[in-house]
């Protein structure tokens, strides 16, 4: 988890100005973003609230305004299925003797 803030904090731009786009925001806009999203607090607090909300299944939102655990869960049988079928083509290979064969 900490590799991950890191990287997001890594990344140039700024996260507000991503949720706005190209539009212009005011400044009250703003600071209720970030009062609401942490990006006023230092980053070992800002790491703090990201690891309770992980902890509380709150993975935020998208950048259209869903909820990332919605999305995860509507994915879920399609991932099943990738695993399922991993799982069966690993337990069903050839022979280790045979495997040079093919």
């Amino acid at each position: 988890t900490l590799l991950i803030f890191i990287l997001v904090w890594a990344i140039p731009g700024d996260p507000i100005r991503a949720l706005s786009g190209e539009r212009s925001m005011p400044a009250s806009v703003r600071a209720a973003l970030e009062q609401r999203y942490h990006l006023d607090q230092p980053l070992w607090k800002q790491y703090g609230y990201y690891i309770n909300d992980l902890f509380h299944g709150d993975f935020g939102e998208d950048f259209r305004g869903r909820e990332v655990r919605k999305i995860m869960f509507q994915r879920l049988p399609i991932t099943a299925q990738a695993v399922r079928t991993g799982w069966l083509l690993y337990r069903h290979r050839p022979p280790q003797f045979l495997q040079p064969l093919y």
